[in-house]
């Protein structure tokens, strides 16, 4: 988990310069699990986040795919204590209803592997996840 932690530190702090931040908070694998704040930084058509929820810490990136800036595909990372004590990796997808970078609501959804503390392998991860920018 400190490792997840130093790694979003770095991606926030090294897109810092001449980049729009902004705060969100909702539900899903990109919030950290159950409930969380994400904090994002958006440069161009590349968004890197970082959040902190409830029971567990993400943090990953994203591509605008389109000029409207409502469609999004990323990846996310991070670990949870409810279903993945031993992380998570997932594919992102994102809908911004007023556009990436506006405040305004997101929806999506993540799919990918979780691997759970005691658990041979990994298990397959969907999920949906929900939030608002401001």
């Amino acid at each position: 988990m400190k490792k997840l932690a130093y790694v979003a530190a770095l991606l926030l702090t090294s897109t810092a310069v001449s980049a729009q931040g902004q705060w969100g908070a909702g539900i899903g694998y990109p919030y950290g699990g159950a409930i969380g704040a994400q904090y994002s930084v958006k440069q161009g058509k590349d968004i890197f986040f970082g959040a902190v929820g409830l029971v567990g810490i993400a943090a990953g990136y994203q591509r605008v795919l389109d000029d409207a800036q409502q469609h999004s595909l990323g990846v996310v990372f991070g670990g949870e204590a409810l279903s993945s004590d031993n992380g998570f990796l997932a594919a992102q997808y994102s809908y911004y209803l007023a556009g990436a970078g506006r405040e305004g609501w997101v929806v999506g959804l993540t799919a990918g592997q979780r691997k759970e503390d005691g658990k041979h392998g990994s298990d397959m991860l969907l999920g949906f996840h929900a939030g608002y920018r401001f």
